[in-house]
């Protein structure tokens, strides 16, 4: 199935492509989805997204899935769907 993936925010100044699509097979969850963009886009990516334990989210990512115009927040357990769109949002600061 093909998913389009986001990068927002501090994700998207690290990483070398801020918007890409990746084909699982279907039935694929969040977590299934990571493992490919770390394979694509590198082990950078892996240390910003997961937590220490490489096992949850760090506290300050968030991701959410749109399927077909419903936007909502999700866990890595959650199942994708043809054409999910998955954005990883992780805030910039500064002043």
């Amino acid at each position: 199935m093909r998913v389009e993936v986001r990068l927002k925010g501090y994700l998207a100044a690290i990483s070398p492509a801020a918007r890409f699509e990746i084909h699982l097979p279907t039935g694929s969850r969040v977590n299934d989805l990571l493992d490919a963009c770390f394979s694509r886009l590198g082990k950078d990516l892996r240390n910003e997204i997961l937590d220490a334990s490489k096992e949850s989210m760090a506290e300050n990512v968030f991701v959410f899935v749109d399927n077909g115009g419903r936007k909502k927040q999700v866990s890595l357990d959650s199942v994708l769907h043809e054409g999910s769109v998955v954005t990883f949002v992780s805030p910039l600061a500064g002043g």
